[in-house]
């Protein structure tokens, strides 16, 4: 049985609905403008956030709902079945869905559990017009689609929700393995970012962009925005995401461990 994941309880986990050091990004996007791979602002505390008029602090929690995440998909081996299934880094509930019951409101109106039979049942707050989907190379991709190949007949009604809602792809790997059919089933795609191919000389690079473009036209009659990025670009993508998705268990953790010790010294 697939279950939406948790959202922490306010009341116990939150912070007050509007928090005095409350801090938030200038960036709206991970993705922005013709290179949607932007550099993430830092971020400004705005200790006078609590007076502001509930119109304004309601359209900023908008811009912070509208600030897109990468999600990196990748396979794992699995114990039990010797088999690979993917993974991905994310922390499965955004910041914006457990900062306040005011955030909270805002980002469930874009925010919706997807990925449940992908993630054995575990599914991933996502928002299609502004998270994008990493897979570092062609066998993680494969992994998450469950083996299924281009030629298959009867297609799992979630892959195809996904391929027809996904606006951001980043994908890695050889380019041998990107021209294939599986990458240009995302029909809906409007900006792909490719991995710098290593193999590959920096001048020849641009005839490789045309190429896949060709591949999307031939296949659903459009191309998307493509282009290179490079692994550094990427895997600070990465790290940021997988930071916040760590963080909560080890806070998580940390209290279990207090609450263990407290208990233990009563007795």
């Amino acid at each position: 049985m697939v279950e939406e994941p948790a959202i922490p309880d306010y009341d116990t986990t939150c912070p007050p609905l509007i928090s005095s050091n409350m801090s938030f990004s200038r960036s709206n996007s991970v993705f922005s403008g013709g290179n949607r791979l932007s550099k993430i602002a830092p971020a400004i505390e705005f200790v006078q956030f609590p007076k502001l008029p509930l119109e304004l602090r309601v359209a900023i929690w908008k811009v912070m709902a509208e600030h897109g995440r990468v999600i990196t998909v990748r396979r794992k081996g699995h114990p039990l079945i010797h088999t690979t299934v993917p993974k991905h880094n994310a922390a499965a509930v955004p910041s914006i869905l457990h900062t306040s019951k005011e955030a909270r409101c805002i980002g469930l109106e874009t925010y919706r559990a997807y990925f449940g039979t992908r993630f054995s049942g575990h599914p991933v707050y996502f928002n299609f017009d502004i998270d994008a989907l990493y897979f570092p190379s062609y066998d993680d991709m494969r992994a998450f689609y469950g083996g299924l190949v281009v030629s298959t007949t009867i297609w799992p009604p979630d892959i195809l929700q996904i391929e027809q809602k996904l606006k951001t792809l980043i994908v890695g790997g050889k380019l041998l393995d990107i021209h294939n059919g599986l990458t240009a089933r995302f029909e809906m795609v409007e900006e792909v970012a490719i991995e710098e191919p290593a193999d590959i000389p920096p001048h020849e690079r641009p005839e490789d962009l045309v190429d896949l473009k060709n591949l999307w036209q031939c296949l659903i009659g459009k191309d998307p925005g493509i282009r290179f990025a490079s692994k550094v670009e990427l895997k600070a993508l990465e790290d940021s995401e997988t930071i916040k998705g760590v963080k909560p268990k080890i806070e998580a953790a940390k209290k279990r461990k207090a609450a263990f010790k407290k208990a233990t010294n009563v007795l």
